[in-house]
């Protein structure tokens, strides 16, 4: 029988061993995507519900695709390996997709350790579009499987952590799922536990300058420098060097 569904941790090498696996459930299945080798704990490694996936190459986004091609279930929960999922999260989830069979999406909230919310989230069920899901990170991410597959939806191996362009492979995958006509929305429910500090946070620099000007580009195409200097403008206040700037825009 199908699982209902498929959570999928991405990790490297030795970090396999870490992860912190939800108790087995039945109508889950757990997909552990592994590049640079590694073996996860023993204790983990026996559990029937637990597949190892061995992966070449490199880039997080790589094994996101990885994910979308080895999961049996209906849903498919992406998961990091210092992500700690929250179970009873998962209802709520289902049930935003079993009332809007055009829902492909769901996004939900994460936590920092210490219990407060990873950043600012609406306060109720918002549909999300181009203009409101730009920091959405893919371990608060649900994706109904079979309407992913059916309009050939992957995540853009040249973007995400591991790769020169690291931010932005996740809300790319979101602009493509919106502009193959599918829905997608936020439901205020906490469904992960990750540690506070990203790259996608780092504002200064020339390489995360960079990696945000080939992103505006392969989200807006050639309205990317409008949308950059509107990103910007609303962030001001955290630029910190001006010539950084140059990188973004030239």
């Amino acid at each position: 029988m199908r699982p209902e569904l498929s959570i999928a941790y991405s990790t490297l090498g030795e970090r396999c061993a870490q992860i912190r696996f939800p108790e087995p459930r039945a109508g889950v299945e757990i997909l552990v995507l592994v590049q640079g080798g590694g073996q996860v704990a023993p204790e983990a490694a026996a559990r029937p519900d637990i597949r190892v996936i061995a992966l070449e190459g490199d880039g997080v986004a790589r094994s996101r695709n990885a994910a979308i091609a080895y999961a049996e279930g209906q849903f498919l929960l992406f998961a990091d390996d210092d992500i700690t999922h929250l179970p009873e999260a998962v209802a709520p989830f289902l049930a935003a997709f079993a009332a809007d069979p055009g829902l492909a999406l769901v996004m939900g909230q994460a936590r920092n350790p210490d219990g407060r919310l990873h950043k600012r989230y609406a306060d109720r069920p918002t549909r999300l579009t181009l203009f409101n899901s730009a920091r959405i990170a893919t371990y608060e991410m649900m994706v109904r499987l079979d309407a992913v597959r059916r309009h050939g939806l992957r995540f853009d191996e040249a973007f995400g952590a591991g790769r020169p362009n690291f931010i932005g492979d996740e809300y790319i995958f979101v602009a493509d799922l919106l502009r193959a006509g599918l829905g997608a929305r936020f439901i205020p429910v906490t469904i992960a536990e990750h540690p506070a500090e990203s790259s996608g946070l780092r504002f200064s620099g020339a390489a995360p300058m960079r990696a945000r000007k080939a992103l505006f580009r392969r989200v807006f195409g050639r309205a990317g420098p409008v949308f950059a200097l509107l990103f910007v403008m609303r962030n001001w206040r955290r630029v910190e060097r001006i010539a950084d700037l140059r990188h973004l825009f030239f």
